[in-house]
């Protein structure tokens, strides 16, 4: 059975909106995970480590801490060599797309009608009184 293009968007629709809605809860499920997740890591280091070398609960978490600040300098020293490289690219990336756009609304422009012009300008001028007006209220 296929799915039709308005269930398509209807689903999109439901799914974008729930997001949405469920932004903060989402989030906040995403940093309990994380943060479970990293327990559960810590758990493993400390008891491999206390069964491993035969040491005290305080010794091992000791370890496990150092071990753990290692291993977070490590990945932000990895981070911060890797982070111009990135920034760059994005930069270029989007200078290029801001300069494309630019191109085809400029080309738009100069192609379009006049009532397709003065439609759009209305259409701009009643959303930014929209978005004002909401500002305002």
């Amino acid at each position: 059975m296929s799915i039709s293009l308005k269930q398509k968007i209807g689903f999109g629709s439901l799914i974008v909106t729930l997001v949405y809605l469920l932004s903060d809860t989402l989030l906040d499920l995403f940093f309990e995970l994380l943060d479970l997740a990293f327990e559960g890591i810590e758990y493993v280091f400390d008891a491999a480590i206390e069964h491993l070398f035969d040491t005290s609960r305080h010794t091992a978490q000791v370890v496990t801490f150092y071990l753990l600040f290692l291993i977070a300098a490590v990945l932000l020293y990895r981070l911060s060599r890797r982070l111009p490289g990135w920034y760059a690219t994005f930069k270029a990336d989007w200078v290029d797309a801001r300069h494309q756009l630019c191109a085809e609304t400029l080309d738009y422009w100069h192609t379009a009608s006049v009532s397709d012009l003065v439609k759009w300008g209305s259409a701009v001028t009643i959303g930014v009184g929209i978005l004002m007006w909401g500002l305002l209220i």
